[in-house]
């Protein structure tokens, strides 16, 4: 199974304050750290679309690579990319590939949101809409197999997936992710701004 904790994020998480004296070092208590892991898996080509995540980010690429788009949110390019809350539709799996809409007999009103989807698309924008989007900061990040990438929360991320096609695992992409909550300056302003910040697509409820 996959541990706890990696060893090196335990101690970078929990590394005492460099200018505390050595004497509080040894006394503070290792505070608890709160993580969510998850394991993907997928069978290439894969795209997941830009979107941000509310915790800091740890990946490690076991088969396969993932090719990252990234747009930085400081100090205000997040703005860039138009963030909105959107309504979300439920999907039905039809077949392996094929999805269809599913709404049944819930209104729109009482249908769940999602906020950490922009407006603007980052391999086609539409500057003629989204004009601000042309200020992005925009990287490129690659993460091969055996490697590790370290994300910050609320960076914009639009991630594909590949593989090789004589890789040995039958041709899967394998990564596991930990979540975990930094307690950044940066990661508090970011969330204050999206959280004021923001185009409202949903339906105002009745």
């Amino acid at each position: 199974g996959l541990p706890d904790v990696p060893p090196l994020l335990e101690r970078l998480l929990r590394r005492p304050p460099a200018r505390a004296p050595p004497e509080r070092r040894q006394a503070s208590p290792a505070p608890p750290l709160e993580l969510k892991r998850n394991l993907w898996v997928c069978v290439p080509p894969k795209l997941s679309q830009l979107h941000y995540d509310c915790d800091d980010s740890l990946l490690m690429q076991l088969a396969g690579s993932k090719t990252f788009l990234l747009v930085d949110p400081a100090p205000l390019c997040g703005l860039t990319t138009y963030p909105c809350t959107q309504t979300l539709a439920p999907l039905r799996r039809e077949s392996t590939g094929r999805f269809s809409l599913h709404l049944g007999a819930t209104d729109a009103s009482d249908s769940a949101t999602a906020s950490n989807f922009p407006l603007a698309s980052i391999t086609e924008p539409d500057l003629k809409k989204h004009p601000l989007f042309c200020h992005a900061r925009v990287r490129a990040v690659t993460v091969p197999e055996d490697a590790a990438l370290l994300l910050p929360a609320y960076w914009y991320h639009q991630v594909s997936s590949s593989c090789a096609p004589s890789a040995p695992n039958g041709g899967l992409n394998i990564a596991v992710n930990y979540w975990f909550s930094g307690g950044g300056t940066a990661a508090v302003r970011h969330a204050i701004l999206r959280d004021h910040l923001r185009v409202r697509c949903a339906p105002p409820a009745v």
